[in-house]
């Protein structure tokens, strides 16, 4: 995980690199010596200056953990998942906390096809298959140029060989970005943060009450209204909450 912090300062401005370097390393020296609420304000501080990383958002759901508030600790293991998806220690500390979830909610098998075809286009998060889509065409285009200047048949006949996978990788690549954004754009998931929540049937707060979930379910974001949410659990309830409820991943 220190490789995803040192990349994330790279592209930081010079004026807020020692900054949030300094914060960065300072929170975790004040986690280190057990004040996890002194560390917490350390890393927000690196968010409130505009940046992220997968170590970043661990080490708060650490903080968050060790203080036993379940909610933020899911919320922020959840958002280093989103940038490090098949990261072993996010996995685990996020499988850890979720034991510690009141509701337990039975979510329907979507089918063998259905489930193989979200694994697919969740496998890689935006940031990594816009990566390898820029790649794929950049090499693309290379070869596409070597092939139309180099006049030698052996050598052109082998970079005809690369031209077609190239092009065939950036439009695969280009397809699961577009799936992916479409994926994340229908599925705003989000995490309870309050111990108690009461959903409603409508937004407002003298609308019948539907529903309580407790702090750290997941659930989806489908709508908003001024200072409410729509939201649908994996049972397929649906109700309005105050939008301060939750905290999006």
């Amino acid at each position: 995980m220190t490789s995803l912090m040192i990349l994330m300062f790279l592209f930081m401005p010079q004026a807020d690199l020692g900054q949030a370097g300094f914060s960065f390393e300072n929170g975790n020296q004040l986690y280190q010596n057990g004040k996890y609420e002194q560390a917490i304000s350390q890393y927000r501080s690196v968010i409130d200056l505009g940046y992220e990383s997968a170590s970043l958002y661990y080490n708060l759901g650490n903080a968050y953990f060790k203080l036993n508030d379940i909610g933020h600790a899911i919320l922020y293991y959840e958002k280093a998942k989103k940038l490090a998806p098949r990261d072993a220690d996010i996995l685990h500390n996020l499988k850890i906390a979720r034991v510690y979830v009141v509701d337990k909610i039975q979510v329907p098998n979507p089918g063998f096809i259905i489930k193989q075809w979200n694994r697919l286009i969740t496998f890689f998060n935006t940031h990594q298959l816009s990566v390898m889509m820029v790649a794929f065409y950049i090499f693309f285009l290379l070869t596409l140029i070597l092939y139309l200047v180099i006049r030698k048949s052996h050598i052109k006949s082998l970079i005809k060989f690369l031209v077609y996978p190239s092009a065939f990788a950036f439009a695969v690549f280009l397809l699961l970005f577009l799936l992916r954004l479409d994926y994340d754009r229908n599925h705003q998931r989000g995490i309870v943060l309050e111990e108690k929540v009461t959903v409603m049937s409508a937004p407002s707060e003298d609308a019948k009450e539907v529903f309580s979930i407790h702090r750290g379910l997941e659930l989806i974001i489908t709508d908003q209204s001024g200072d409410y949410y729509r939201i649908r659990l994996a049972d397929g309830k649906e109700g309005w909450l105050p939008g301060s409820d939750v905290g999006r991943i």
